[in-house]
């Protein structure tokens, strides 16, 4: 290889190593039951695992929301976790998307 190919190499893994690095967030959903919900302390526990710290909520929680509800999480994240929860959603009893 000369050195103009391995600079134009160079130069084309830095630029997508940097579009990796800066990746956008990404929206997603988990759907679960709610094992604990801690109105207080604003953290759901999900029946899969998953936990969401209600800081970072940019819409209204449903006020009837309690543990034993089926519910789908819309959220956005990065490589660093959960930058946005969008909303939350109780399911119907006959709802298992």
């Amino acid at each position: 290889m000369n050195t103009l190919t391995i600079k134009s190499v160079s130069a084309a893994a830095f630029v997508f190593s940097s579009l990796v690095v800066a990746a956008p967030a990404l929206a997603n959903s988990v759907t679960s039951t709610v094992t604990a919900y801690d109105r207080v302390a604003g953290v759901i526990v999900l029946a899969d695992k998953s936990v969401f710290s209600l800081d970072t909520l940019t819409a209204e929680i449903p006020t009837t929301l309690s543990a034993g509800d089926r519910i789908t999480v819309d959220f956005q994240g990065d490589e660093d976790g959960v930058t946005a929860i969008d909303g939350i959603m109780i399911l119907s009893e006959g709802d298992q998307s």
